[in-house]
């Protein structure tokens, strides 16, 4: 049962954040997640505010979460 819901989503994950995220937003996860880097070092390459690196985070982790959920 569990495993069936993992696959789905997974399967459902990337295109989620194709379609549900902005370009800022993918590139900031991209970021975070896959390159391993702080908020702080985000925010300095991007030459953005932490809180914004922070804020940005939370909403498109919100997003994929609404957008995941109804896919199920």
């Amino acid at each position: 049962p569990y495993t069936t819901l993992f696959r789905s989503l997974l399967r459902n994950l990337p295109m989620a954040v194709e379609q549900d995220l902005t370009d800022r937003q993918r590139q900031i996860l991209r970021m975070r997640y896959s390159q391993s880097m702080t908020v702080s070092s985000i925010a300095r390459e991007l030459g953005i505010n932490k809180s914004t690196v922070s804020r940005t985070l939370s909403n498109s982790t919100m997003k994929l979460y609404r957008s995941l959920r109804y896919s199920l």
